[in-house]
């Protein structure tokens, strides 16, 4: 995030499963956007805007996983998306979601030996 933050147009969403995780871990984490940079270059973190802003204008905002409405209209650069696999599931019944991959047999790609059926 720090080589795009460089582009004073930079525009980037930080979602996490929730804004507090988003917060905690991209943010102030250990590995988060404040700790990346040395105290010279360190981005400002204005917590009642949910965001982050460097100081030639690169801006990233907070989001939450919970309320992806908030997410549209506005552009991004750039998207860091923390810990995907543990956000809620989306809309089963979405028509988006009903595509399935057609799948072989695992016997098509394992053997299994030394177990009993």
């Amino acid at each position: 995030m720090r080589d795009i933050a460089r582009d004073p147009a930079a525009r980037i969403a930080l979602i996490g499963e929730t804004e507090h995780d988003a917060r905690e871990v991209m943010v102030e984490g250990i590995s988060g956007l404040l700790a990346a940079h040395r105290h010279d270059e360190k981005p400002e973190w204005i917590p009642s805007c949910r965001q982050i802003e460097w100081k030639n204008g690169a801006v990233a905002q907070v989001f939450s996983a919970e309320d992806p409405e908030s997410l549209r209209g506005p552009k991004f650069t750039a998207v860091w998306c923390d810990e995907l696999a543990k956000w809620r599931r989306a809309d089963e019944a979405a028509p988006i979601n009903a595509g399935r991959s057609p799948r072989e047999s695992l016997d098509n790609y394992a053997t299994f030996t030394g177990f009993k059926s």
